[in-house]
């Protein structure tokens, strides 16, 4: 594994990571527990899901994305048949038969449809933000059990064009079952190179704010501070912690600035982790 180099900073209230690697334009890995594919970063930070998205569309959206790395920067329509969409789904534990899955599908497809990047640009000094959809068309074709999607430009330099990333196991993912153990596992295994400190766990630190605007982005209810932990941290660490299925230990921290929360500090052990 190459190093990286992580640096923190915020621009115009986006939180921003920097990571310095030499690797980009990264696809998939196949490993013996599921298939490894690579994402950019900024698909943790800058793209919007609507407030309806569900569990079960991540897992649906993260598998479109899959299809679309192995289509290798194909900027025409690409074609994914319906059964390939469980492919890291065990349907039968989660939809009642193929049709309920086959309507998801396709309530899926209306839902990513609504997918829109927000990134800041420059523009003649003023920093803007320009929302983009994901999407160029996604379509659900009932018919014959295919779905069909054209990716815009910015989805391109999210899914083959980047230089700071992170590996997401599908099969780990689509199994956990709730929104927030989902967008937390995506962050720890972005920081996986973060030094162990002297307990022996890894830290990171998220500004509060920052870490409630990828909630919401995220279509997960980002709270009040004060409930932050016991309505969201608290039951994601559980799912991810049970029985060392995911990470050995995650401990998290809300840290207060003049008796206010002010960040959230994420301590954790992924050593079990290949």
């Amino acid at each position: 594994m190459k190093s990286c180099l992580f640096n923190f900073y915020f621009k115009k209230g986006n939180f921003m990571v920097k990571v310095n690697s030499s690797s980009n334009n990264l696809y998939v890995e196949k490993k013996d527990n599921g298939e490894i594919c690579v994402f950019g970063n900024e698909i943790n930070y800058f793209l919007e899901f609507p407030t309806n998205f569900s569990a079960k569309d991540f897992d649906l959206f993260f598998t479109i994305c899959h299809y679309a790395k192995k289509a290798k920067n194909n900027k025409k329509l690409i074609s994914i048949d319906f059964d390939d969409m469980a492919r890291f789904l065990d349907y039968k534990k989660s939809f009642k038969n193929k049709s309920r899955f086959y309507d998801e599908i396709f309530d899926c497809c209306v839902r990513c449809s609504s997918i829109t990047n927000k990134i800041i640009s420059n523009s003649d000094s003023v920093d803007k933000v320009n929302p983009k959809h994901f999407f160029k068309s996604i379509t659900s074709d009932k018919d014959n059990k295919k779905v069909l999607f054209q990716l815009n430009e910015i989805a391109f330099d999210y899914l083959y064009f980047f230089e700071n990333y992170f590996k997401l196991n599908l099969r780990e993912f689509c199994s956990l079952t709730t929104k927030g153990a989902k967008i937390m596992l995506r962050l720890l295994v972005q920081f996986n190179n973060l030094p162990k400190g002297k307990n022996g766990l890894k830290e990171l630190v998220l500004n509060i704010d920052e870490f409630r605007k990828i909630l919401k982005n995220n279509a997960l209810d980002s709270y009040e501070p004060k409930y932050l932990k016991s309505r969201v941290l608290s039951p994601a660490i559980k799912e991810l912690v049970d029985d060392k299925r995911y990470f050995n230990a995650i401990c998290c921290e809300l840290l207060k600035e003049k008796k206010a929360i002010s960040s959230c500090r994420i301590s954790f052990d992924d050593s079990n982790r290949a």
